[in-house]
C-alpha cells in the first residue's frame, strides 16, 4: 500500500504542489481570496484519481498490477486512500485559515461542502470505472463537471449567507450539516464496491 501511495505522490507531485503554491499565493494577497479558491482545490482532488487512472490505462499499470505481492482491491484502496489523505489535508488548512481570519460563523457548512465537494465524484466514478473501464469511469466523471461547477459557485455564493440575520442561519447551518454524512457513507460504500469489482473481475 505504501508503495502504491508514493507511486501516486510521485506521479502527481507537480500538480499537487503548483495547487498548494497557488493557495499559498493567494493566502499571501488576502486570506478571504484564498478561501474563495478553496472550492477549485476541493475539485482538483475530486478529479484527481480519474487522471491517475487514465495515467494507468494508457500504462497498463491497470494490468500487470495484479502480479504485484498484495490483494487487488489494494489497487483500489490506494486511490480511496489517497483521496481521503488529501480532503484531511485541504480541510485542516481551511480550518485553520478559517478561524485566522476571525470567520466564527460557518465554518461547519463551508467545511461540510468542501467534503462532498471532494468525495462525491470519485465515490460515483471510481467503481464505475473499476467495473466497466477507464472510458465508462471518464464519461460518469465529466458527467459530473457542471453538478461541481454550480456547486462552487454556490459556495463562492456563500459569503452572502455571512449577512443574514443569526436565526436563520442557526438554521441554514443545521440543514447544511446533516446532508454530509451521505458522501461520507457513499464514499466508504463506493470502496467495498469497487474491491469487489476487482475481485471479480477477468482479466
Amino acid at each position: 500500500m505504501r508503495g502504491l501511495l508514493k507511486r501516486l505522490w510521485y506521479t502527481h507531485r507537480f500538480k499537487l504542489l503548483a495547487m498548494a503554491a497557488a493557495l499559498l499565493a493567494c493566502m499571501c494577497y488576502h486570506k478571504m481570496l484564498y478561501l474563495c479558491m478553496e472550492p477549485f482545490a476541493a475539485l482538483m482532488i475530486a478529479t484527481l484519481p480519474i487522471v491517475a487512472l487514465n495515467d494507468d490505462a494508457v500504462s497498463h499499470f491497470d494490468r500487470w498490477h495484479l502480479i504485484l505481492p498484495l490483494k487487488r482491491q489494494r489497487y483500489a484502496d490506494a486511490y480511496y486512500l489517497f483521496t481521503a489523505m488529501l480532503t484531511l489535508l485541504l480541510l485542516s488548512v481551511h480550518t485553520v485559515i478559517w478561524f485566522w481570519v476571525g470567520l466564527d460563523e460557518g465554518w461547519a457548512t463551508v467545511a461540510g461542502i468542501l467534503t462532498v465537494l471532494c468525495l462525491l465524484a470519485p465515490a460515483v466514478y471510481l467503481p464505475v470505472t473499476f467495473r466497466f473501464g477507464i472510458a465508462a469511469g471518464r464519461l460518469t466523471a465529466i458527467g459530473m463537471i457542471l453538478p461541481y461547477v454550480l456547486l462552487i459557485v454556490s459556495v463562492i455564493d456563500l459569503w452572502g449567507l455571512l449577512v443574514v440575520p443569526p436565526q436563520e442561519l442557526t438554521a441554514f447551518l443545521t440543514a447544511g450539516l446533516l446532508p454530509v454524512a451521505a458522501p461520507v457513507l457513499l464514499f466508504a460504500v463506493s470502496r467495498c464496491l469497487s474491491a469487489r469489482a476487482l475481485q471479480t473481475k477477468k482479466y
